[in-house]
């Protein structure tokens, strides 16, 4: 009878053993977080397993965001074997979900009894297309902020809480921000190098300008408002800055007190404390011109999104959740950055403030930029508008007009033929 009661249980325990490790539910889950953030996100994906022992979740960091990440995952989708849960921008959110291949999130979030009203508006236009949601926002738009040395503004005698913040300001102040040593400028007021890839278009709308129309069918940057803008960036560069041989900057540079000012995204903070945390950084709201409405222009943040052809979807919904909506994860992970949680409730906790002395700026940057609906072709497009626009500032022999009259023509070819496209 022991020795029946000793099989018994041995074969109990192998039962257990091998149905516990078939139940645990192996996901994975592709993003482009680099240095510290890698393991920032490690972290979480441990926290949800402790929460959910039955899932076990791998991180991937993909590389590159702009190239890397969207690659990786379409050959994982196209290859049968997607990642059950990824990161994604608007670009390839907008162009995966017109092919079908991501969950629409509606059914979902109202059978979660998740509302629309807890993200900000602008973050969760990214994550639509044709009146669907397809991702959720974890991140905010960069937002369009101006950095600036507090030290170099006090030096010069500058208010350093008082930062510029029309293009007249910009102009005014810079005249004390330039500094010549033997024929070499040692000091630059701003720098055209060290700006978001997106910077052409913040200056755009920033000035009152607009580059297209909601639903992709109009060009709005061949009029008056751009070639304004355009001639008093120009302008700006010559007198200045020097000439467009003073264009440059790095983070180094800045913090080395040979850059005065940039802008740049709300990322910034967290980049330039984890390198010198006693760097006198001051942030404000991006200069613009005075009739504009919008500091820059913004298509949201980065989204998480479910493949449709995950095996998982259960358990990648409950990862999706957790990565995107809860305090303790979702909210914490920006907070670690200094930056704006896309769930409006959380920044209004005073602990964001401590971490971010300027984080009301930082918020408010982000309501003051133009929220981009999601277009098809949009990024090809934005790219050569925002390529041929830094042409334009580097090399002041071309002719403005014509060089925006051609790219208007171009840009208005690759939204149709990508509209186009959608319906084959």
């Amino acid at each position: 009878m022991k020795r029946w009661l000793v099989v018994a249980l041995l074969v109990s325990f192998f039962l257990g053993c091998y149905v516990s490790t078939v139940a645990a539910v192996e996901l994975s889950v592709i993003h482009c977080w680099d240095g510290a953030r890698t393991e920032w996100v490690d972290e979480l994906l441990r926290a949800f397993e402790e929460r959910n022992p039955d899932i076990r979740v791998t991180g991937v960091f993909a590389g590159t965001c702009a190239t890397r990440l969207p690659e990786r995952l379409i050959l994982s989708i196209a290859s049968g074997a997607p990642f059950d849960v990824a990161m994604v921008g608007p670009g390839t959110l907008a162009s995966l979900a017109n092919q079908g291949e991501l969950l629409p999130l509606d059914d979902w979030l109202r059978a979660q009894r998740i509302s629309r009203d807890l993200f900000l508006p602008s973050e969760l236009r990214g994550a639509q297309w044709e009146g669907r949601l397809y991702g959720l926002p974890f991140t905010t738009g960069d937002g369009n902020l101006l950095f600036y040395n507090r030290r170099i503004f006090e030096e010069v005698g500058l208010n350093p809480d008082r930062p510029p913040t029309t293009f007249a300001e910009l102009d005014e102040i810079s005249k004390k921000l330039y500094r010549v040593e033997d024929g070499v400028a040692t000091l630059i007021p701003f720098s055209f190098a060290y700006q978001h890839s997106q910077a052409p278009l913040w200056w755009l709308y920033a000035g009152g300008g607009q580059f297209v129309s909601e639903d992709g069918s109009e060009i709005h940057f061949t009029d008056g408002r751009a070639l304004e803008i355009m001639d008093f960036l120009r302008n700006y560069i010559n007198q200045r800055v020097g000439g467009p041989q003073n264009i440059r900057g790095t983070r180094r540079e800045f913090l080395a007190s040979q850059i005065a000012m940039f802008t740049r995204g709300n990322h910034v903070w967290g980049e330039v404390k984890a390198e010198d945390s006693d760097f006198p950084l001051g942030v404000g709201l991006a200069p613009k011109h005075p009739d504009s409405q919008w500091t820059g222009a913004t298509r949201g943040g980065w989204y998480y999104a479910v493949p449709s052809s995950t095996p998982h979807r259960e358990e990648a919904m409950k990862l999706l959740y957790w990565l995107t909506v809860p305090k303790e994860s979702a909210g914490y992970f920006v907070l670690r950055q200094g930056r704006p949680s896309p769930v409006i409730a959380y920044n209004r906790d005073r602990l964001y403030y401590q971490v971010n002395p300027y984080f009301g700026v930082i918020v408010e940057a982000v309501m003051n930029n133009y929220p981009i609906a999601n277009i098809l072709g949009y990024d090809e497009a934005a790219a050569l508008f925002n390529s041929e626009w830094t042409r334009l500032l580097r090399d002041h022999s071309l002719n403005p007009r014509a060089v925006l009259d051609d790219v208007a023509r171009r840009v208005a070819t690759i939204l149709r033929e990508a509209k186009d496209s959608s319906r084959r």
